[in-house]
């Protein structure tokens, strides 16, 4: 008989530990989701919208598996951006993200109060997601919501797109030949820039118009009355696209992405800014989000905006290294 109450107490003092364990595991867990859903400013409607680059392709701008020219014509997504979204919804619906890879009953554990909404570039802004937080990913260039976390927002993180300009004075220039008003209205890439840059003046020059003084320009090259016909125009240069912050110089490396959030007050909604100059800084800066959140919430909290600039492996968007965090 003793025997048999020993092993009745021992069998409760177990099944005691076990039931502690499991109570403290939850709580830990539900405590824990509480914290990811404030930090990323989902409220009461139990909403995250994430927005994609859109990518508008015209027949003969793809490339089959086969390397050849197809003729698909239509919308698309960075497939990197996509796998992005994805995990971003795996952390706010599984009960424990590391089981949502897991085959059988674990997969199938989750807790769906949220509504995670993937969805192309919003055509334009009054299409954007007003009354509900949201993580844009890509530059403003794919990506209008992009653009309007710039400008109405004013994010601290810009991009500043490649586009052709006229060199400076002191830059090399490649004459291609004396230019004619007839010339400026034809096809020809170098027509079409010059056209566009002296369109706006009718009495000045190029250099006025680019801000360079006339001064610096070689003899000959001085406007009068009509400045095609006078001027010999220059090959145009391409600006890289770069991420330029106050303070800090331009970044123009295609390994550089950042982490932004803007608390929007007004709509009671957080707001986050995931980029890169190329698709593997985008997608590696959504994963720095995803896997640093806590890190990032013990720092900065729910109500604060913050910036984190990276730099990452030409080859791997899991490695990164932190350039600056404001």
């Amino acid at each position: 008989m003793m025997w048999e109450d020993i092993v009745g107490n021992l069998i409760a003092d177990f099944l005691f530990v076990v039931i502690a364990i499991g109570i403290g595991w939850v709580i830990f867990i539900f405590t824990k989701r509480t914290r990811l859903l404030k930090f990323f400013g989902i409220g009461d409607n139990r909403r995250l919208v994430i927005y994609l680059s859109d990518l508008r392709l015209k027949s003969g701008d793809t490339f089959g598996i086969d390397d050849k020219r197809r003729s698909y014509t239509g919308s698309a997504v960075a497939f990197g951006e996509m796998q992005s979204a994805n995990r971003f919804r795996d952390l706010l619906n599984y009960f424990l993200p590391s089981l949502s890879e897991t085959p059988g009953f674990l997969s199938k554990l989750l807790i769906s109060d949220v509504q995670t909404q993937m969805l192309r570039s919003p055509s334009s802004e009054e299409k954007i997601e007003q009354s509900a937080s949201f993580i844009t990913l890509g530059s403003p260039a794919y990506n209008n919501a992009s653009g309007f976390v710039e400008e109405r927002l004013h994010s601290r993180a810009r991009f500043v797109s490649g586009t052709t300009r006229l060199p400076f004075p002191d830059e090399p220039v490649k004459s291609v030949g004396v230019l004619n008003t007839d010339d400026a209205r034809s096809s020809s890439p170098t027509g079409s820039i010059v056209q566009e840059e002296t369109k706006f003046t009718s009495a000045g020059s190029v250099a006025e118009v680019a801000n360079i003084p006339s001064s610096h320009l070689p003899s000959g090259n001085k406007v009068s009355e009509h400045p095609f016909r006078s001027m010999k125009p220059v090959t145009p240069l391409e600006s890289p696209t770069s991420i330029t912050v106050e303070g800090i110089p331009p970044l123009t490396e295609s390994t550089y992405g950042f982490v932004e959030r803007l608390v929007d007050h007004e709509h009671k909604r957080s707001v986050f800014y995931v980029a890169g100059i190329s698709e593997l800084a985008t997608v590696g800066a959504a994963n720095f989000l995803i896997s640093e959140w806590e890190k990032l919430q013990r720092k900065h909290g729910n109500d604060k905006n913050f910036l984190v600039m990276l730099r990452f492996e030409s080859t791997d968007s899991r490695r990164w290294t932190v350039v600056f965090e404001k």
